[in-house]
Formats: structure tokens, C-alpha cells, sequence
């Protein structure tokens, strides 16, 4: 079982803008004071890439220290660049990884309540905001993706609050067996698969459309 709670360690939002490939984005986030909460977003947040960030399921975007660790590690020339909010997270807390946590847990953020929806699905503009190639594959291979939740109250968060743990919906689907089980295992677990979509958590354009199409195989 989960430890109780995490203290936050740093909040971040912002706008889109272009990164230095001309890329635009909105993963470089700048420091807030406080984060404004909302069913369908937060307060001056945006998202360039509507299709796999936002939206009612993918509201709170979390990293951890702990995956940021990991990272240094891995590409030690690089550990300058791994640190907070540079991977796009609003909230960040010294621990948590995909590992230990199931789809589908209930915290309390701040005076918010949030649920643990689907792991954020890692993609070139990693490597563009870090500037360097081998990131992606490190954090693809590693399953140190980050994760999202959706909001069951709204709320407001500061730096110091706690991300507190209230509840485990689906103690039977880990977040990091549900990346290998979608997709990167060949021989599916289609009883898995079933439990996964039927939580109604998966965002609709990503894990729920790649789940269903598994599902719609068999």
C-alpha cells in the first residue's frame, strides 16, 4: 500500500510556445504560486496537442524527483537539464513512480480531489525540449512516462501542500503493467484488458482508442 502523502515540491502551467526546433509546445512550464484546478483544465495552462494532452482525463500532468533521479542517472551528461517542471508536469513530489501506482487512485491535492487516469504517453517533443535524441528512448524503455489525473473536485494547490493518498479503485491494474500490457506485450491479457476498459478512465483518444481496437480483434 501507498504511503499517505507526498509534499509538493514545485507546481508549474503555461503557455504554448515555440521551442528552440520551432516546435510549438507548451511542455516548457514556468514556475506558479498556485495552481487554479478545473474539471477540464487548469487556470493558465494550455495544451498545443489536443489529441494526447488536456481534456477532461488528462487534467493534472505528475513527474516525480524519484523519475527525475532516474534520468540523471541514465544520461549523466544531460542531469542538468532533468530538473523540475522541464518535463511538463504541473506537480511535482520527491516520490511516486508509475510502479506504485494503479489506475485509478483517489488523492486529495490541495483542497482538490483528483483520480489517477492513464500514463502520459511519451513522444518526440521530449527530445526537442531537451535537445538531445536519446531522451525519448530512455524514458519510453525505462516506463518512466508520468501520469495524469482527473478531477473529482476542483480545487486550488500551492508548493508545500500534500498530495494525499484517499483510495485504490483497481488494486489489479498497475499503471506500469498497463503500458507493457497495451502495448508492448504480444500475447495480450485480454481479462486485463477488459478490467482496464470498462474503469472508464482511459482518455478517449489515446489508451481507450489502442485498448479497443485490441478488444475489437479478439
Amino acid at each position: 500500500m501507498l504511503p499517505t502523502k507526498y509534499k509538493i515540491k514545485g507546481i508549474f502551467a503555461g503557455p504554448i510556445k515555440p521551442l528552440p526546433s520551432g516546435k510549438l509546445s507548451a511542455i516548457r512550464k514556468s514556475s506558479q504560486s498556485i495552481l487554479f484546478i478545473h474539471q477540464n483544465g487548469i487556470s493558465g495552462d494550455q495544451v498545443a496537442d489536443v489529441k494526447y494532452h488536456g481534456g477532461p482525463y488528462r487534467v493534472v500532468h505528475h513527474y516525480s524527483e524519484k523519475n527525475y533521479d532516474y534520468l540523471r542517472k541514465a544520461l549523466p551528461d544531460l542531469a542538468p537539464k532533468f530538473k523540475m517542471g522541464s518535463y511538463g508536469e504541473n506537480i511535482t513530489t520527491e516520490a511516486l513512480t508509475e510502479a506504485d501506482l494503479c489506475l485509478g487512485d483517489v488523492f486529495t491535492l490541495g483542497s482538490a480531489v483528483i483520480q489517477v487516469t492513464v500514463p502520459r504517453k511519451p513522444c518526440a517533443t521530449i527530445n526537442a525540449t531537451y535537445e538531445d535524441e536519446r531522451v525519448l528512448k530512455e524514458v519510453a524503455q525505462s516506463r518512466r512516462w508520468g501520469w495524469f489525473y482527473k478531477v473529482l473536485r476542483e480545487g486550488t494547490c500551492e508548493v508545500g501542500d500534500w498530495l494525499v493518498f484517499q483510495e485504490r479503485r483497481f488494486p489489479e491494474v498497475n499503471l506500469k503493467t498497463l503500458i507493457n500490457e497495451v502495448l508492448y506485450k504480444k500475447e495480450k491479457d485480454l481479462e486485463f484488458l477488459k478490467k482496464i476498459y470498462a474503469s472508464d478512465l482511459l482518455d478517449e483518444n489515446g489508451f481507450r482508442a489502442k485498448v479497443k481496437k485490441i478488444l475489437d480483434k479478439t
